[in-house]
């Protein structure tokens, strides 16, 4: 009887062909790598700027709950008429004397410092030698308050961008 034998050749080709992967398969899987890179890369970037919108959206409630404080102590809000703070012009713009301002009239109040204090310590910065608040992203918060017009203060961050002039972006206490 006659055995039916396959003859694959000299051992060297068996090796090869055994033990090798080809292009095409090392190419997909290159694929999928980056692919699975990407998804992991874009994931961890929406939750830092979710975090980030976080801690923003937490230090502008405390600011609120401090103007609310100021309020109840003082019967109206930090405005134009309210003690405040001069930062040397050109070098600040009118947010950051806004900040610097409410800061420095929230600390004048014995129930508005303690929530002061209770902003996280890396939305703070000196000025000028004056507190201000920063949003997530180091810009500094602008509050706005026009006496008679407005019933309640303005906190606004200028959001990722860290441009107030565009709107879409900005995060404040009355959204």
């Amino acid at each position: 009887m006659k055995e039916n034998k396959k003859q694959f050749g000299s051992p060297r080709e068996i090796r090869s062909y055994l033990t090798g992967f080809t292009l095409v398969e090392v190419l997909i899987v290159v694929a999928l790598l980056i692919v699975l890179v990407s998804m992991v890369l874009v994931a961890t970037s929406k939750a830092r700027v979710d975090k980030e919108e976080q801690l923003t959206r937490a230090t502008i409630e405390l600011l609120d709950s401090a103007l609310q404080e100021y309020y109840d102590y003082t019967n109206n809000f930090p405005g134009p008429n309210s003690p405040s703070v001069s930062l040397p012009e050109p070098d600040y713009k009118p947010y950051q004397q806004h900040n610097a301002s409410l800061c420095f009239q929230l600390n004048l109040i014995p129930s508005s410092k303690p929530v002061i204090e209770k902003v996280d310590y890396s939305q703070k910065t000196i000025i000028n030698g004056y507190l201000v608040i920063v949003d997530a992203w180091g810009t500094p918060l602008n509050y706005l308050y026009v006496d008679g017009v407005d019933t309640f203060g303005k906190l606004i961050s200028a959001g990722p961008d860290g441009d107030f002039a565009t709107a879409a972006d900005n995060i404040d206490n009355r959204k």
